[in-house]
């Protein structure tokens, strides 16, 4: 069975109506497979996507994201980033 995930575009929109992405550099916590990452990072300036769970990223990773993305295995507590370097932090459906 085909799982269809937000076919309206609903979560899009209210994305790009709450955060201005252009030219922003986004630190996404608890990214998982990318799906949501895809939504927003053609906009952005640079993301990185990051999940305590090597399994979960294989998706994303596996989507040749290109070099303004990249995913890693992380904590939040403990970024492989600069956090000075980030204007917006996305944090959604990870608890």
């Amino acid at each position: 069975m085909t799982r269809l995930v937000d076919p309206e575009g609903n979560e899009a929109n209210h994305l790009q109506q709450l955060v201005d992405f252009r030219a922003a550099r986004v630190l996404e916590v608890g990214c998982g497979d990318g799906r949501l990452t895809a939504l927003y990072a053609p906009k952005a300036e640079w993301v990185l996507g990051i999940d305590i769970k090597a399994e979960e990223l294989v998706p994303a990773l596996d989507a040749q994201p290109s070099g303004r993305v990249a995913f890693a295995v992380a904590h939040a507590e403990r970024l492989p980033c600069d956090s000075e370097s980030i204007d917006v932090v996305l944090f959604a459906r990870s608890l």
